[in-house]
C-alpha cells in the first residue's frame, strides 16, 4: 500500500502557514503531525533506515506538506537549491533562517507585524493573538514596539469597512492614553455588533425602567403559551380560577 498521511480532524490542530515570524508554533505543529504519522525521522536524519523501502515515497509526502504550509517565497528559498535535496536538509535550512533571534527572523517578524491587514471575513481574536505574539517576540529580542506604535499598526490594519471605528478611536482618544487592548476591544465590539446581539462581547440587555413601554408582540403567556399578552392579563385564566374556587378546587 502506498504511504499516506492523516491529518487530525479537530480544528484546534489546524496548521498555520509559515510566514517567517511564527516558526515556534509552526514547527511544533508540523513536527507533531509527522510524529503522529510515523514520519518524524525524515526531518531528523537523511539516510535510509534499515528495512524501510518506502523512504523516498514518504519523503515526497513530507515535501508536499512542507510546501503546502509555507508561504511561496519562503518555500522557494529552500526548494530551488540543488544542495537541499532531502526533507531534513530543507527543514534544517528553514530552522536556520526563521528560528531564534537571527536578523532574518526578526526582520520577517517586524514586516509581518507592520504590514498586516485584518481579514473581516474571519474571527478577529486569533488575528489579534498572532499580532500580540509578534510583539512579544520583538520585545524579547530588544525590538520592543511601543503601545502607541502598536495602536497605530492595528488601526492601519483595518479594512475600509471599519473606517468609522478607526475615525472614532482617533478623534475621541488621547494619543498618550492610546492602548492596543483598547483598540482591540473597539474592533471586537464592532465585530460582535455586526454578527448580532447574541455574539457581541459586551452586549448587555438594557434595564427596563418603570414607565418604559414593552413590545407586546414579544411577550409570551405562560398559561396558554401564545404571544401577545401576559398570563396575569389572560381572561380565560381568570375565569378558570374563579370556576375552581366555586367548586372548592385548588
Amino acid at each position: 500500500m502506498a504511504p499516506s498521511i492523516n491529518f487530525p480532524p479537530f480544528r484546534s490542530a489546524a496548521i498555520e502557514t509559515l510566514d517567517g515570524s511564527n516558526w515556534p508554533t509552526w514547527s511544533l505543529r508540523i513536527t507533531t503531525l509527522l510524529h503522529m504519522n510515523s514520519l518524524k525521522a525524515h526531518i531528523m536524519r537523511d539516510t535510509l533506515t534499515s528495512g524501510d523501502t518506502e523512504w523516498s515515497s514518504k519523503e515526497e509526502i513530507i515535501l508536499g506538506v512542507l510546501e503546502m504550509y509555507c508561504q511561496k517565497d519562503i518555500w522557494t528559498s529552500v526548494s530551488v537549491s540543488t544542495k537541499l535535496q532531502t526533507c531534513k536538509l530543507k527543514w534544517d535550512k528553514l530552522k536556520e533562517l526563521y528560528e531564534g533571534i537571527r536578523s532574518m527572523s526578526m526582520f520577517n517578524t517586524w514586516v509581518a507585524l507592520t504590514s498586516t491587514m485584518l481579514d473581516e471575513s474571519t474571527s478577529m481574536l486569533p488575528q489579534f493573538q498572532k499580532l500580540n505574539d509578534a510583539c512579544i517576540i520583538l520585545k524579547n529580542n530588544s525590538m520592543e514596539i511601543s503601545n502607541l506604535q502598536f495602536s497605530f499598526i492595528l488601526i492601519k490594519a483595518l479594512q475600509d469597512s471599519y473606517s468609522a471605528v478607526a475615525s472614532t478611536i482617533l478623534v475621541v482618544g488621547e494619543t498618550k492614553e492610546m492602548k492596543p487592548q483598547m483598540i482591540q476591544d473597539h474592533i471586537l465590539n464592532e465585530e460582535g455588533r455586526r454578527s448580532g446581539a447574541s455574539t457581541s462581547l459586551n452586549m448587555i440587555a438594557p434595564i427596563k425602567k418603570k414607565g418604559d413601554r414593552m413590545d407586546k408582540s414579544k411577550i409570551k403567556c405562560f398559561y396558554c403559551q401564545k404571544m401577545g399578552h401576559k398570563s396575569t392579563k389572560y381572561h380565560k385564566k381568570k375565569w378558570d380560577v374563579e370556576e375552581k374556587e366555586k367548586k372548592g378546587e385548588r
